[in-house]
């Protein structure tokens, strides 16, 4: 893994973050849209349930962590192996 990693170029460490964040941004889209129609469809209110959809904080934090922490340790690893 270390000489793998040691060979990679800035531009693709980069770039697998930049897929990683994006990948997990449409996820999140993905399943905050569907629970928002979820929420919508079983009101029977005309949307007035949908005032009630929200984020809890200790769910917010673990997506930003899985947001961010995976790409961070990349970049710290690989910066730490090509050191000279």
């Amino acid at each position: 893994m270390r000489d793998a990693l040691k060979s990679w170029s800035l531009t693709r460490v980069l770039l697998i973050s930049a897929a990683w964040i994006l990948a997990w941004i449409l996820l999140s889209l993905l399943v905050a849209a569907g629970s928002f129609l979820s929420v919508l469809r079983s009101s029977g209110s005309a949307g007035v349930g949908a005032v009630s959809f929200g984020i809890s904080e200790p769910l917010l934090i673990a997506m930003l962590a899985v947001l961010v922490v995976p790409p961070a340790a990349l970049i710290g690893a690989w910066l730490v192996i090509r050191r000279p």
